[in-house]
């Protein structure tokens, strides 16, 4: 899954949405259920303009589960590049109220 993982994102920084989309179909064959091929959605979705689908996804992966730091910072870039830093600090601030107690130890 790895090496196509590379290759949709390739295909989406290049604009090539038709091998993106390709990509996409190819992991949700395989992995229907995978929080990774629903990321990779959210990104096809962020890379095609509608930022909105994007960020709905990402929150719906955050709140399924709120320790998946690999979501939070796609959503924290969105919301960075959209121009609202103030969501952007609302979910990494929630992101470490949760995480807290992890990180107590370090």
């Amino acid at each position: 899954m790895y090496l196509v993982e590379e290759f949709f994102a390739a295909a989406l920084e290049l604009k090539q949405f038709e091998w993106a989309e390709f990509f996409l179909r190819v992991v949700r064959v395989q992995f229907p259920k995978s929080i990774k091929v629903t990321r990779m959605l959210a990104m096809y979705h962020e890379a095609h303009g509608d930022a909105a689908k994007a960020s709905h996804i990402y929150c719906d992966l955050i709140q399924a589960e709120p320790t998946d730091a690999v979501s939070v910072k796609r959503l924290v870039a969105l919301f960075r590049d959209m121009g609202v830093p103030n969501e952007a600090l609302n979910v990494l601030t929630k992101y470490l109220e949760v995480n807290q107690e992890d990180m107590e130890g370090w």
